[in-house]
């Protein structure tokens, strides 16, 4: 209700008494094939706007020629224009390692210069553009003098040096890197930011893989937020201080509370490893410092089980038990080999038993002959006395020794039969005592691996009880690490929240800083969006770095508009340098601002706020450099702001007057 019974501020700048001029601008651009020749460019700026501009074909409009420019508006050279004016600042490099390259071999003693007005005071800086390095910086002259082939070069440190006493303080310098010239390069970068960052977000000023050799290459947000609000004194040493001193301890503290998680993980295995070990898995157990004891005592308990024997009492000792089960082996050898001896002798009487028998028929047979002969002639028995008488035969057969040879045989047979059977009751004997000492080895072995796995339980079991102990030694280490470690994380955090009220309270300080800033912020913001009263701008820092925000029907954030923050935040900063609330020059270089589909109505309110800006004070007191394809609002198109027109085609046309 009450915004809307007044009328939105509009833009009020309060130039800086006595200020007749920009601090800092260039007068004239000059590019040169070699020295002593015609300048292949040669154009003047001034205070002001400073328009670049690259017509687009189709682009025109009525205050246009009649021919249309040939080609496309891009490739003329307008962004090399930008980079060429920065490296005459200080920047290290113009231009990526190629396009040096084809410059270099077009231009090989090639030549840029500016003259530039510092504090009032011209100066004239000329630099190699070609393969022979030449930089040379006059205070007092013109180019001309500058470009002679006779005068000797003085590198640009001198220049860089002077630059960064005028506008990057002691302090500033101190704050941002340590280095005045370093300083200077990174106030450079944000004042001419680089044309591939298209605007989007504050605190990117140049590139990851820029060439331009400048320090903002590669630089964080947090690191960018701190250069923007040393340069425009919302920081002080002070803060700056606070703040490493924040950074160090929540690394500190993120350091420990990952230890913290690392060890409690560490505790859960370790913890369950030793209950499983133990075998009180699924028990309940005590917190703190009686979790040590108890798992002592649940070990020691453990081995004590595992130590008990049976009830018969303690076991002989493995050694016995060795010797024992050896003699039990050995008596089943010896049993077992006095059978298979026993068993040989009974199959030898049984095999001489069965060759005597065999014999037995025939001797019979030859006894029955003897005792009643066949005559040899006729065949027919003989009646041995009768025989005798007749002396029929002298060769009788020996009746006597048969008989006597039938009974040894008879009596041989009966022995062998006897050694068969006493070697066969000796088998059998031997075998009963070979059943009784495989069983009594059987037993010995059982014995023996019992006392044997006793032994081995027992001695895992010591070692168990052993290794349990040093595993919850380490356990109670882990437990007071993990104690210390936590009341190390609280008493950060304490020390955090402590240092972030500091630093809050060391921001508020610089509440008026950001007040006054937003106190510009917020009519440009209005102003390009075609003077919206409903629109509004807000510019805060906290915690997660610079903050701009931009309100119509609510807070907007498409890309459209991330550039109008970012332009309504250039523009509020040089409107400061302007009063003098800043060190810094009222100085932009704005590359092709138009992208990320800006309307072209904001495009030209752009145009039309920086020429409506050069009336204050009655003097232009600053210098906006702008390069743009796009056609400029009309009553600016015939204007001598245009300081320089470029073509895409032909050739001669480009910023360089030929094709690399």
């Amino acid at each position: 209700m009450q915004r809307e019974m007044f009328e939105p501020p509009e833009l009020q700048v309060k130039p800086k008494e006595g200020a007749r001029e920009p601090r800092l601008w260039f007068r004239r651009f000059a590019i040169w094939p070699g020295p002593g020749g015609q300048p292949i460019q040669d154009c003047t700026f001034g205070p002001g706007l400073n328009i670049i501009w690259s017509p687009d074909p189709v682009d025109r409009g009525v205050r246009d020629g009649d021919e249309p420019p040939p080609g496309p508006g891009h490739g003329a050279g307008k962004t090399l224009v930008c980079r060429l004016l920065r490296y005459c600042m200080g920047e290290p490099h113009f231009a990526s390692d190629v396009l040096r390259t084809k410059i270099s071999s077009a231009f090989k003693d090639g030549r840029v210069g500016v003259e530039v007005i510092v504090e009032g005071k011209p100066w004239a800086v000329v630099r190699s553009i070609g393969v022979f390095g030449h930089d040379l910086v006059l205070e007092g002259a013109a180019l001309e003098t500058a470009i002679s082939s006779e005068m000797a070069a003085t590198g640009m440190e001198p220049f860089v040096q002077m630059l960064a006493e005028r506008f990057v303080t002691p302090d500033v310098a101190a704050l941002v890197a340590n280095a005045p010239e370093r300083a200077w390069l990174l106030a450079l970068a944000w004042l001419s930011r680089d044309q591939e960052c298209h605007f989007s977000k504050v605190t990117e000023w140049r590139v990851d893989g820029g060439k331009s050799g400048s320090p903002a290459h590669g630089m964080s947000a947090g690191d960018a937020t701190n250069v923007v609000r040393a340069l425009i004194g919302a920081i002080t040493p002070k803060e700056r201080d606070l703040e490493a001193q924040l950074a160090k301890f929540k690394k500190e503290r993120d350091d420990e509370a990952r230890g913290v998680e690392r060890r409690r993980w560490l505790i859960e295995n370790a913890l369950k490893k030793l209950l499983k070990e133990i075998g009180i898995e699924g028990q309940a157990i005590p917190d703190g410092d009686l979790l040590g004891p108890f798992l002592r005592n649940a070990a020691s308990s453990r081995v004590a089980k595992v130590a008990v024997v049976d009830a018969k009492g303690e076991m002989a000792s493995v050694p016995d038990l060795e010797a024992a089960a050896d003699e039990a082996q050995k008596e089943v050898e010896r049993l077992t080999n006095e059978i298979t001896s026993s068993e040989g002798k009974a199959n030898t009487a049984a095999a001489v038993a069965k060759q005597i028998e065999s014999e037995t028929p025939g001797l019979s047979a030859t006894i029955d002959e003897a005792e009643a002969p066949m005559c040899p002639v006729c065949e027919v028995p003989i009646d041995r006395g009768l025989a005798e008488g007749c002396k029929l035969s002298h060769k009788l057969p020996n009746l006597t020794s048969l008989h006597e040879r039938r009974a040894k045989n008879a009596q041989d047979l009966r022995k062998k039969q006897a050694e068969e059977r006493q070697a066969k009751q000796t088998v059998e004997r031997l075998r009963l005592n070979l059943a009784a000492a495989n069983a009594k080895r059987d037993k010995a072995r059982r014995d023996l691996t019992a006392a044997r796995k006793l032994r081995d339980e027992r001695t895992e079991a010591w070692y168990a009880v052993r290794r349990t102990g040093d595993d919850v030694d380490s356990l109670e280490k882990l437990f007071s690490e993990h104690a210390a470690a936590e009341k190390k994380v609280d008493r950060l955090d304490e020390q955090l929240k402590k240092l972030k009220k500091e630093v809050a309270a060391e921001r508020d300080q610089h509440a008026l800083v950001f007040s006054r800033l937003g106190s510009h912020f917020d009519p440009l913001v209005r102003r390009l969006l075609g003077r919206l009263p409903t629109a509004s701008g807000k510019v805060h820092q906290d915690g997660n770095g610079l903050q701009l925000v931009v309100d119509f029907g609510g807070e907007r954030n498409t890309p459209a508009i991330d550039l109008v923050k970012v332009l309504a935040f250039d523009l509020a900063t040089l409107c400061r340098s302007i009063e003098g609330a800043t060190q810094l020059p009222a100085l932009l270089i704005h590359d092709s601002p138009r992208s990320s589909d800006l309307g072209l109505s904001i495009y030209h309110e752009l145009f039309r706020l920086m020429h409506e800006l050069e009336d204050v004070g009655g003097a232009p007191l600053f210098q906006y450099i702008v390069t743009t394809t796009s056609r400029p609002p009309d009553e600016l198109v015939g204007d001598d702001r245009v300081r320089l027109k470029l073509k895409g085609a032909p050739a001669e046309a480009r910023l360089l007057g030929r094709d690399l």
